[in-house]
């Protein structure tokens, strides 16, 4: 039986949630304040984690940066909030997913599941490190970074065939198939990717700048030529 926590200073919406997936074979628990929440989590584990943005005292945000200092426990936003920034801002943090408010439950349990599944399928020797090409989230403890498709797709290339030089014709011709090699727009990608990605150099290694032939990723180990 999965473990979940609801926060939310609407005791309404608490019981709701709380309700319906104990009725679908859940464990659920709800905190009606951030702090709550916060002390709880110092004696109690969780499956996943459901949280509101507007609340008082301790917000939604505090609450999932005090979550990811300590676990990796799936975060699913729960808010009003509905404008882009307030989403990448959630994400940003270390959130799994966002939702609106107003929500079907049906969807809210879809996502939880989901949630939990990846958390069961991620047997990754480094729990405080992730990378999320579905989402293209780049995750190292409490940092993280969200990436273009492009970097995201330019990361992928390289972690592919790390220590091996991948020549700027072939990256060029990979990113932007049937468009002629522009190396300045490569230059500029790369140099975009490093920039993001520089809190996580200790997992995925540097991009080396390989003169007159293209880029290679070095891992801590060392890279090939």
């Amino acid at each position: 039986m999965s473990d979940l926590l609801f926060i939310d200073d609407n005791p309404d919406i608490l019981e709701a949630n709380r309700s319906y997936f104990e009725d679908q074979g859940f464990h659920a628990t709800a905190c009606i304040s951030g702090e709550a929440a916060v002390a709880l989590m110092q004696t109690h584990t969780f499956d996943c984690i459901v949280l509101d943005v507007m609340m008082p005292g301790m917000d939604g945000y505090a609450v999932c940066k005090a979550i990811r200092e300590k676990t990796g426990t799936p975060v699913i936003f729960l808010s009003c909030l509905d404008q882009p920034d307030d989403k990448v801002r959630g994400l940003m943090l270390g959130g799994d997913a966002y939702m609106v408010k107003p929500y079907d439950l049906r969807e809210l349990h879809a996502q939880v599941a989901a949630c939990i599944r990846r958390g069961e399928k991620e047997a990754a020797p480094a729990p405080d490190f992730a990378i999320d090409r579905e989402r293209r989230i780049v995750r190292l403890r409490q940092h993280s970074a969200i990436l273009s498709k492009k970097e995201m797709a330019l990361l992928s290339l390289l972690l592919s065939q790390p220590g091996k030089t991948l020549s700027k014709e072939s990256l060029c011709a990979a990113l932007w198939p049937g468009e002629a090699a522009d190396e300045n727009r490569l230059q500029s990608l790369v140099r975009n990717l490093r920039r993001k990605t520089e809190f996580a150099c200790s997992r995925i290694g540097r991009i080396t700048s390989v003169y007159g032939l293209g880029y290679r990723l070095d891992t801590m180990e060392g890279g090939g030529g």
